[in-house]
């Protein structure tokens, strides 16, 4: 028997898409031999397909494509799909579900367990559970399989959030192999987390497992994945690409055979910045593939975050489908002008005409002509907001997307202008400190350093004080703490949820820690506005950190 693990990249809705690639699946595996095809999480619908599966036509069009798939699948040929079941008990009216396609028919319908509903999760919002008495087996060549659905083998992880253990119930109605079809989105640390919970649960049961993940971006998601084969002595026997489709093949046999291709689940510094810097082009060339853009656009200033969002752009769009545009003002240093046209040239946009620059002080002298009681910050924000003009302005001529720039410290604190540098289709620093945009800038001049030798993101940028450019001789700093020290309040109270007290306690400013806490909780407003932001940490703002904009909490 050969079993295949396919790693596919869906598109959420598309289910004529969506159903050729499963079927060009079927039809380049081994016909002529047992075989066992094994699809991730709702992989004919992609996830998380969110309310488009409350439309009241979409399960029964996503039905016939199942149907018509069963058609394909032979007496020797077994394949697992993952699509919406009906639920006709209490409860909703739907199945998060895998499908059994065997000898021409639905075979079985196996449902999820444990829905999540924490962090950019919803899906008891959706789902019934499956009923604990389910026994989510079937046979197939003699073998005896079980099928679990994504979160349901995170009972392993040792969080007791749910009374049920799916995994368990397989074990005790005699699976010999356990399946898990995934739709697991990636987060920095989320690779160690998800093998260890592999791992635990082949130990455990001491049977072998087979874990298909999703790849790809949805939105804000990114799917990275790493599908994996562990044998009965949980040793990693197989694995497939990162943040790639992948179609990955093993023998029953091989399930029963000693092997390692991993001593450790320890990372690097630079193989983590590597898996984000991935995670971050794969989003956004996704996001505009599935929303049918070719081409983006952004403001380059001279500065860290635009020059690090053009690297990223260039080399997951390619560089004659990205538009740079610098937009001095009269406060735009001869340093920022250089930093932009070198980096330009460095990343092709000069050689491919995709390099532009359009001085905005005529436009700020009018708009300060007509409204001469402007105050000093109202007028900051001016430049800002005009910059933004022109960019959508160009942005709808060429039919692409406006790429926004701003990072994750400045989100948290407000220091970013709505319906200025907050304009935009797609955030894709918008989970990254400041301190590590930094980070990751070194890094890919490390990467670069044979072609580049001064850096192919210009050393200058990376070094000088950060500032925005909007009066004379202005620093962030002049505002902000030391980033160093911003990003450690702001980790420790947006990702791990931290009180005011319980900051402090750490050693930080008591005054320091309330402004920050404050200008979080006042600035929720600007992120609710802020474009779809690409997920790459546990607690990214947006749809996993859903607080109130009209609240009255106050830090004691």
């Amino acid at each position: 028997m050969k079993i295949y693990l396919a790693q596919i990249n869906p598109t959420v809705g598309d289910l004529e898409y969506n159903f050729k690639k499963h079927l060009e699946i079927i039809q380049k595996t081994d016909e002529h031999s047992h075989r066992l095809i094994i699809f991730p999480e709702l992989s004919l619908i992609g996830y998380p397909p969110r309310d488009l599966i409350l439309k009241p036509s979409f399960y029964d069009e996503q039905l016939k494509y199942v149907q018509e798939l069963a058609k394909q699948v032979d007496a020797n040929t077994g394949v697992l799909i993952g699509a919406l079941s009906r639920n006709t008990e209490a409860g909703n009216p739907l199945f998060n579900s895998v499908y059994y396609l065997h000898w021409n028919k639905i075979s079985k319908v196996f449902n999820k367990s444990l829905l999540p509903s924490y962090d950019i999760f919803d899906e008891r919002r959706y789902f019934a559970p499956a009923a604990e008495i389910d026994e989510n087996t079937f046979e197939f060549d003699g073998k005896k399989f079980g099928v679990s659905i994504c979160e349901d083998i995170w009972t392993e992880d040792g969080q007791e959030i749910y009374l049920d253990n799916p995994m368990e119930r397989l074990n005790t109605y005699g699976a010999e192999v356990l399946i898990n079809c995934s739709a697991s989105p990636y987060t920095s640390n989320k690779l160690e987390e998800r093998k260890n919970i592999l791992k635990r649960s082949s130990q455990r049961y001491k049977r072998p497992i087979l874990y298909v993940n999703q790849v790809g971006a949805n939105d804000h998601l990114v799917f990275d994945g790493n599908s994996v084969v562990l044998n009965h002595e949980n040793q990693i026997i197989n694995k497939a690409k990162a943040f790639e489709e992948d179609l990955i093949e093993v023998s029953f046999e091989d399930l029963s055979k000693s092997g390692h291709l991993e001593t450790t689940l320890e990372f690097t510094e630079d193989e983590k910045i590597e898996m984000n810097l991935e995670a971050i082009k794969l989003g956004l060339k996704d996001y505009l593939a599935k929303c049918s853009f070719k081409k983006a656009i952004l403001g380059l200033s001279g500065g860290m975050d635009s020059a690090l969002v053009a690297y990223i752009a260039a080399f997951a769009l390619g560089k004659e489908n990205l538009k740079a545009i610098m937009l001095p003002s009269r406060y735009t240093s001869e340093e920022s002008l250089k930093d932009a046209r070198e980096l330009a040239h460095n990343l092709g946009l000069i050689s491919t005409n995709n390099y532009l620059e359009i001085n905005i002080n005529g436009l700020h002298s009018e708009m300060k002509t007509l409204m001469p009681e402007i105050s000093a910050l109202a007028e900051e924000n001016l430049q800002a907001r005009l910059r933004a003009n022109i960019l959508l302005a160009q942005s709808n001529t060429d039919n692409s997307i406006l790429l926004a720039t701003s990072n994750k410290s400045e989100l948290a604190v407000g220091y970013a202008t709505i319906y200025g540098d907050t304009c935009g289709g797609i955030a894709i620093l918008g989970d990254l400190m400041k301190t590590e945009v930094y980070q990751m800038a070194k890094y890919i001049n490390e990467k670069h350093k044979e072609e580049f030798p001064a850096g192919i993101i210009p050393e200058n940028i990376i070094h000088k004080a950060p500032t925005a450019e909007l009066r004379e001789n202005q620093k962030d700093q002049d505002s902000l703490p030391p980033y160093e020290i911003l990003d450690q309040i702001i980790y420790h109270y947006v990702e791990e949820m931290m009180s005011l007290k319980d900051i402090i306690n750490l050693g930080f400013n008591p005054e320091l820690v309330k402004k920050i806490l404050n200008l979080i909780d006042r600035n929720e407003y600007k992120r609710q506005q802020y474009p779809p932001i690409v997920k790459i940490q546990g607690k990214t703002f947006g749809y996993g950190r859903k607080m109130p904009i009209a609240q009255g909490y106050k830090h004691k």
